[in-house]
């Protein structure tokens, strides 16, 4: 049973054969009831009585659902000044100098779907502009071919599967583990782990399998790839 006047409705909904619930149907983004945020613009449904997030003319709509913001000179400029504010070094590795030492990884069928920061449609295919748009970012690791900038990885078993024509996706050839949390999204109950080669870049461990990985990585590379982590530093 619905009652309706011009500004809401009101939802009878039996619950047993003596008892009704009382729901009252308003318009959320008018009320101001809704959970889009300050990227977003709440737009009413009035077929489904319900609201959607639309992203705002600056910013740009990823497969999360999220909005991230749209790559421009000036939006790269503020966002780098923002940057500058915080140091340069993120636990004892400089960003700049080991983006500006690393090479691009290529993969063609797989994709890291986590990461989006920014997106840049203006260099849709453009794989020498998002390059470029990549380093000029402190915090850019890499980039699909339709423009999506990203600030972090999933491990490798959690990339997806690209669909045919889309365009490879690049990655910087860096230690995904040598800044915490920054690069890479690991749970925080795994340990980090560089690959050592170039192929996944690095995998998210138990302890005990990335003490494992650390003694492999030793004997094959001599090192743990870029310094970044030691069995010791695994407690």
């Amino acid at each position: 049973m619905v009652h309706s006047n011009p500004r809401s409705t009101v939802i009878l909904c039996p619950l047993t054969p003596t008892a009704l619930f009382y729901g009252a149907q308003v318009d959320v983004c008018v009320a101001d009831l809704h959970n889009c945020n300050s990227r977003s613009t709440c737009v009413a449904d009035p077929e489904t009585k319900s609201f959607r997030c639309e992203c705002k003319s600056e910013y740009h709509a990823t497969a999360a659902g999220s909005c991230i913001p749209v790559y421009t000179a000036d939006r790269e400029k503020e966002e780098q000044e923002r940057q500058d504010e915080m140091t340069d070094i993120f636990n004892g590795v400089n960003i700049t100098q080991m983006k500006t030492a690393a090479k691009w990884l290529i993969y063609k069928d797989r994709f890291s779907a986590e990461g989006d920061y920014m997106m840049a449609p203006q260099l849709r295919g453009d794989v020498e502009g998002l390059k470029q748009a990549c380093m000029d970012l402190k915090v850019c690791i890499g980039f699909t071919s339709d423009g999506f900038l990203k600030s972090a990885l999933a491990p490798f078993d959690k990339w997806k599967v690209a669909t045919p024509g889309t365009g490879p996706f690049y990655a910087l050839d860096i230690d995904y583990c040598a800044s915490e949390n920054k690069f890479h999204f690991c749970d925080w109950q795994l340990v980090c782990v560089p690959d050592g080669t170039q192929g996944p870049l690095f995998s998210c461990l138990t302890k005990r399998s990335a003490k494992a990985a650390l003694k492999h990585l030793e004997m094959n590379h001599g090192r743990i790839a870029h310094n970044s982590l030691t069995l010791e530093g695994i407690s």
